[in-house]
């Protein structure tokens, strides 16, 4: 690494104007001396005192440049090392995407088959106990339902649960179509979704 990368770009130019400031307020305090009457000034004195302010002016102009030459050879190799990284890491395609992506999908189908074959169950033990006249928040022969839809036994009560809201929440997706919905049966749209996510890897420039 170079003497010039190793040096904080900001500080030489706030040195450098640290120094032009000095310089500029001695050229006044020298100034305000001559116009208050003060005869052991010389010209030599303001004169050459105006030099030197003048010279760490240009000094500052210096500083700036130099400072914004460091911060481009820092720019440079920051996307050098980002270029590096990009082509070491930057997978070859989407593969294990969608490899993930069509793992989520089938459980998702498969979970909806089971909680609509509960609920299809359920469903229909709860038409049957009504068909046979049973009164809800009583037992009939060991069985029954509650006012809230729940169902009764002597052993357990089955609460009625639409299973598909539960694959809304996971997702934070918001609750009120048929969790079926959140599954696209659209072939086509779902062949460009796998299409496009296996095409997100490396690709010729």
């Amino acid at each position: 690494m170079s003497k010039v990368e190793e040096q904080d770009p900001d500080r030489i130019v706030a040195d450098a104007e640290e120094r032009a400031r000095e310089a500029q307020a001695l050229v006044t305090a020298i100034e305000d001396r001559i116009m208050a009457g003060d005869t052991s000034v010389s010209h030599e004195d303001l004169s050459s005192q105006i030099s030197v302010a003048r010279a760490l002016a240009l000094v500052v102009e210096g500083a700036r440049t130099k400072a914004a030459q460091i911060r481009e050879q820092s720019r440079g190799k920051a996307l050098e090392a980002l270029r590096a990284e990009i082509e070491s890491r930057a997978p070859e395609s989407g593969a294990e995407l969608v490899t993930r992506l069509r793992a989520v999908e089938d459980a998702a189908r498969e979970y909806l088959a089971v909680a609509e074959a509960y609920s299809s169950l359920y469903e229909g033990w709860r038409l049957r106990l009504g068909q046979l006249d049973v009164k809800p928040g009583r037992l009939d022969h060991g069985v029954g339902y509650t006012e809230f839809g729940g169902i009764l036994t002597d052993e357990f009560t089955l609460q009625r649960e639409d299973g598909g809201k539960y694959l809304h929440m996971i997702f934070n997706a918001p609750y009120g179509e048929p969790a079926r919905l959140l599954l696209t049966h659209d072939e086509k749209r779902r062949d460009d979704v796998y299409r496009i996510l296996g095409n997100i890897g490396k690709a010729d420039a």
